[in-house]
């Protein structure tokens, strides 16, 4: 008989993760009705879909070289676009021209003695065309800042799901 409860829990683990609930109430020789609460959404100001198919050129700023790799293989070989700008650090910013006409994505944790990737997309002002990428999206107090900056959160381990 207890074959239906493994995908019921199975519900109930993802919409906890999500900050949601699930309510049932059943009556006997009436039925049941199940409710799924979730929190609002947010629209950040780009998307990594929107980020991803604009013409903008799209400049990375990592420390890991590995995370530069990848993203040279999603936009070439996924998207037929060219290579990303690369920086692995915020001083490398003020080599590349017209931040204007640039998407970033950019890391939360890069190197002790700097600034984080919040901090980075606040001084040079690209909140509106940035997402952070973080092997540390799951942090309540990292996703609130975002949410109020308006900023997509990717999880750095998706970045390999392409």
């Amino acid at each position: 008989m207890g074959l239906g409860h493994l995908g019921l829990h199975h519900a109930k683990t993802k919409l906890q993760e999500a900050q949601g609930e699930l309510l049932i109430e059943s009556k006997v020789n009436e039925g049941t009705c199940a409710t799924l609460l979730l929190p609002l959404s947010y629209k950040p100001n780009m998307s990594l879909v929107e980020l991803l198919e604009s013409n903008s050129d799209l400049a990375v700023i990592d420390d890991d070289p590995l995370i530069h790799d990848r993203w040279d293989d999603i936009l070439v070989d996924v998207y037929k676009r060219k290579k990303p700008i690369h920086a692995n650090k915020e001083s490398d910013l003020n080599s590349i021209e017209n931040l204007d006409d640039k998407a970033f994505v950019v890391d939360f944790e890069l190197g002790r003695d700097q600034l984080n990737g919040l901090e980075i997309i606040e001084k040079y002002n690209i909140k509106n065309k940035s997402i952070l990428s973080t092997f540390s999206a799951k942090e309540p107090e990292l996703q609130q800042k975002c949410f109020d900056m308006g900023l997509a959160l990717l999880p750095k381990e998706n970045i390999f799901q392409f």
